[in-house]
């Protein structure tokens, strides 16, 4: 089974960012689970996932992970303790017109986490917020730059 079971009570995050940047650039910084990982402070070795946070590292065992780059979707199921969760990171390009109305394409990511069950998922949801928040923001510092026009 992955991810929270079914009828359990869970908690749901879900965020994301728009950025400037073409997708080509914006996968160019994402392209490998380890890559990902990276920008949300968290590190990777073998089938674990460690993510840092101010109130504690929280540690990941994952049982499966589907990554497919040309789509621009990760996908995680496993458990923290007790809990369980699954998890998608995605980009994908869409349109956003500039100030002068002028229509460019830009990429927006997005993290969504099912946790569960919720009753022990609260200390886990806490750290997951924190690093998925300072991980878009990270992103978006680095990766919302306004194309260059000719002309």
């Amino acid at each position: 089974m992955t991810g929270p079971r079914s009828g359990e009570e869970i908690i749901l995050i879900d965020d994301h960012v728009v950025v400037a940047c073409a997708p080509p650039d914006a996968s160019a910084c994402l392209a490998s689970p380890d890559a990902i990982a990276a920008w949300f402070d968290a590190h990777r070795a073998g089938d674990r996932t460690t993510v840092r946070s101010p109130v504690g590292d929280l540690e990941l065992h994952r049982e499966r992970e589907d990554w497919r780059p040309a789509d621009g979707v990760l996908t995680i199921d496993g458990t923290a303790g007790s809990v369980r969760f699954h998890a998608y990171f995605t980009l994908r390009a869409t349109i956003r017109p500039d100030p002068s109305s002028y229509l460019h394409e830009v990429t927006e990511m997005w993290v969504h986490v099912e946790l569960g069950p919720a009753a022990q998922a609260r200390r886990a949801a806490a750290i997951f917020r924190g690093a998925i928040r300072r991980g878009l923001e990270h992103l978006a510092l680095e990766l919302d730059v306004a194309p260059e026009r000719d002309g």
